[in-house]
């Protein structure tokens, strides 16, 4: 494009002849040629434009070639203008030298071989040619650099976000801000429907998306393959049917430019660019920065929908964890009510059978009232375990007691029967209206059976805290420890579903132990909202 670029050549001369004699020796050269017939003259014209070259007569009236080059030459923008200097009554050296000493490029005496003439101009045409191209590249360079600044902090700002609303939103924003247009949107493509549905928008007037709702897919797609150019219109309203340019000449919308978002091949979406009252044609680098800016977009916005998927899966696997919680306490209490009502009335029947046996037998038989007595004693040892593995596997009902006091009374229990000693540091925390708190009196159950059976502790300590949207328990030992990175204690399947239950519930089960220095169990779980109708079983009811 710049080699096909005109530069302007400057011929100065008070002699019309002069003039029109020169202006067709160069008329070849296919050049902007500027006529001049004073130096005053020039130099109004020198204040307009930039020239390639100036030819440039000695004599002349009021201010002759010498002044008007000493003038050039001050000006910053033609200080390094070259000056060839056309005389046909000043033929001495010392003309000559005068000539040079201005910064002259050449001194030619008249009359002029065209031929020369035209070559020396060419010259000097090519060279500024070349220049202006170096400027045309460095200035395109500076573009380049700049946008692909922009391209790299948009594509920070859009990985930072993964919510999929905010990204369409930031998607809109920086490129409206990045092309300077007034208004952007994106229409996200509909499979099923064959079109691009308008998803979001920046800068547009409310009733353009109460009236824009779709944009047909084969406006896009005329070869059957969903290319990756920019389609420009520079002026909607020109092009427009008479209803639509009227519709558009309402909004002030003129121009836009759009590019489809390509995924493997499958469009993903449409990012258009709008313009308001005066058309514009948008160049070929503002349609490239464009397309960078769409393929930005294609991957934040698979981004934002995977993360999407993900975290409508970890919800649901949330949800499924609670409901399998709600199911394992169900089963649980009708295990412990079986046990209860069916077991436990049954050894009751068994011990006043027993004991109404040992009525009947009379004092003689010494050795069978021996044997009674212990099989009695066998069978209130077994009822209590049963009413202790029912109890165990009912808990008292947490609306009732609280979390604070059913952990508390949990330790209490746990350390009469098995003679540990328990230090219980809690406070009263937020009702809790999920599987949170069944979930952490399980944990705490598991906790302090390991620390009995396989951690052969003396002590336990064992604390409840709630800081800001969170709850923590921790239990914590003075046993004999164990290396996390390379075994789980003997029944470690339990910690390990602990585990997995508190990451479902948003929350995190942390494990720090040392092999002769005891372990540390810390459940953190976030405080959650209301309890699923089919919960109610959990707190007895």
């Amino acid at each position: 494009m710049v080699a096909e670029e005109k530069v302007n050549v400057l011929i100065v001369d008070d002699t019309p002849a002069n003039l029109l004699a020169l202006e067709a020796v160069l008329a070849d050269l296919d050049q902007n040629l500027v006529k001049a017939s004073s130096g005053r003259e020039a130099l109004k014209c020198l204040l307009q434009q930039d020239f390639a070259v100036i030819l440039l007569d000695v004599n002349m009236p009021d201010i002759d070639g010498f002044e008007t080059a000493t003038l050039i030459r001050q000006r910053q923008r033609s200080e390094h203008t070259p000056i060839i200097f056309i005389t046909a009554h000043d033929a001495t050296e010392t003309g000559r030298a005068r000539g040079y000493s201005l910064g002259a490029v050449d001194y030619i005496y008249a009359p002029v071989v065209p031929e020369i003439l035209r070559a020396k101009v060419a010259s000097f045409v090519e060279l500024t040619k070349v220049q202006l191209l170096h400027q045309h590249a460095e200035e395109w360079a500076r573009q380049e650099a700049a946008r692909a600044k922009t391209l790299a902090r948009i594509a920070a700002r859009l990985n930072a976000q993964l919510d999929f609303q905010t990204v369409l939103s930031t998607v809109c924003q920086e490129t409206a801000r990045a092309l300077e247009a007034p208004a952007a949107l994106v229409a996200l493509y509909d499979e099923r429907q064959q079109a691009f549905c308008l998803s979001c928008d920046f800068g547009l007037p409310q009733q353009f998306s109460q009236q824009v709702k779709q944009i047909p897919g084969f406006l896009y797609n005329g070869s059957g393959e969903w290319a990756e150019q920019v389609h420009v219109i520079p002026d909607i309203q020109a092009i427009s049917e008479d209803a639509e340019a009227d519709y558009y000449a309402t909004l002030d919308i003129r121009s836009s430019a759009s590019a489809v978002m390509v995924r493997d091949s499958r469009p993903v979406g449409c990012l258009t660019v709008f313009t308001f009252q005066e058309a514009r044609h948008f160049t070929g680098d503002e349609q490239i920065f464009l397309r960078g800016l769409a393929d930005q977009a294609t991957l934040a916005i698979a981004n934002a929908r995977l993360f999407d998927e993900v975290h409508n899966k970890q919800r649901q696997l949330r949800h499924l964890a609670q409901k399998l919680v709600v199911v394992q306490e169900e089963e649980r209490q009708h295990i412990s009510r079986e046990l209860h009502d069916q077991a436990g009335q049954v050894l009751v029947a068994l011990q006043i059978s027993l004991k109404l046996l040992k009525q009947e037998i009379t004092p003689g038989f010494g050795m069978a009232h021996q044997r009674l007595d212990e099989a009695i004693d066998l069978a209130e040892t077994v009822i209590d375990d049963v009413r202790t593995l029912a109890h165990t596997l009912r808990p008292p009902m947490m609306d009732e007691r609280g979390l604070n006091g059913i952990l508390e009374g949990l330790c209490k229990e746990f350390a009469r029967y098995t003679h540990l000693t328990i230090h219980y540091q809690g406070t009263d925390v937020l009702p809790l209206l999920d599987t949170t708190p069944i979930s952490l009196y399980r944990f705490l159950q598991e906790a302090l059976t390991n620390a009995a059976k396989h951690a052969q502790a003396k002590q336990i300590q064992v604390t409840l805290s709630q800081n800001i949207g969170r709850i923590s328990l921790a239990v914590e030992d003075d046993g004999v420890g164990f290396n996390p990175q390379e075994r789980q204690p003997s029944n470690g399947i339990g910690l390990v579903g602990m585990q997995e239950r508190f990451e479902m519930l948003g929350g995190l089960l942390e494990i720090d132990s040392h092999p002769g220095r005891g372990t540390r169990l810390v459940a953190t779980v976030p405080l959650k909202g209301s309890l699923q109708p089919s919960e109610s079983a959990l707190s007895g009811n």
